[in-house]
């Protein structure tokens, strides 16, 4: 994960190094982003997320598209 100031930002670092930018999200969706995949993992019962699972957690959060669909 990379932190830049603004969009314009990630573009112009992607270009620097000809590469197509993924999922471009605010601090308060990578915090979304974070418990949907990391939070889990305190519950006592926790015995890992298989890529559906993981899938449907992102969906369930609003993060869709051809970045969160693994398949």
């Amino acid at each position: 994960m990379l932190l830049f100031r603004s969009e314009e930002g990630v573009r112009q670092w992607c270009a620097a190094r000809h590469r197509e930018p993924g999922a471009i999200l605010t601090l308060e969706e990578a915090w979304r982003a974070a418990i949907a995949r990391f939070g889990p993992v305190l519950d006592p019962a926790y015995r890992g997320l298989d890529l559906a699972d993981l899938t449907a957690r992102f969906h369930a959060q609003g993060f869709t598209g051809p970045f969160w669909d693994p398949t």
